[in-house]
């Protein structure tokens, strides 16, 4: 199982669940009553475009990460409320990260920042 680090070695997650087919990225976190500390559910678009994420049917609060192809990151979002949360990179992105909320403060990222997993 990958972990997901910060450039400088930071671990951001040790559990990384790949959403890397039409289907895993349709579903996403919906339906799941929690996730874990730790967590991330990284998804790969496969080319830069325009991510827009939905938080329908997702029970619970996350915070969201946009990668470009570096995987430097290129916006971040806070706090996506359940079942109400939109949230749109403002540039074309690659890879869009969610996390536990509160993931991103606890680990300090910050855009132009690269991840690693």
């Amino acid at each position: 199982m990958a972990v997901l680090r910060k450039g400088d070695g930071t671990v951001v997650a040790s559990e990384v669940e790949m959403a890397d087919t039409l289907l895993k990225q349709t579903i996403g976190l919906m339906f799941r009553k929690s996730i874990p500390s730790g967590y991330a559910m990284i998804f790969d678009m496969r080319r830069e475009q325009y991510i827009s994420i939905h938080m329908m049917f997702v029970f619970f609060p996350i915070d969201l990460v946009y990668l470009d192809r570096n995987r430097r990151i290129i916006d971040i979002k806070r706090h996506l409320r359940p079942w109400i949360g939109v949230a749109a990179a403002k540039k074309p992105a690659r890879y869009a990260i969610e996390l536990p909320d509160g993931t991103v403060e606890a680990c300090g990222l910050k855009e132009s920042e690269t991840l690693e997993w």
